[in-house]
């Protein structure tokens, strides 16, 4: 059942994180949005994410092994993202 857990959950990050590389950056009325825009929503996901992956570690929905590798990928798109953000 963990593992079923895990492959899911991660199957949903990996998607998560890479589907703003393969969406259209226009808006609505025509208004592209910028590269630090972008950089930002992505930010903001993997925040929530990571809210998240902590909540169901609270509660016993992942085990601890599954709990630190996720948590440290996400904290290495973390860091990835700020450091665009910054140059």
């Amino acid at each position: 059942m963990t593992y079923i857990s895990f492959l899911i959950l991660s199957i949903f990050v990996t998607w998560y994180l890479l589907r703003p590389l393969f969406a259209t950056e226009v808006l609505g009325g025509g208004e592209v949005v910028s590269d630090r825009e972008s950089l930002l929503d992505q930010k903001e996901r993997c925040l929530q994410v990571l809210k998240d992956l902590e909540l169901d570690f609270s509660l016993k929905k992942i085990s601890e092994s599954d709990y630190t590798t996720m948590k440290g990928s996400l904290q290495r798109e973390l860091g990835s993202v700020l450091s665009r953000l910054k140059a």
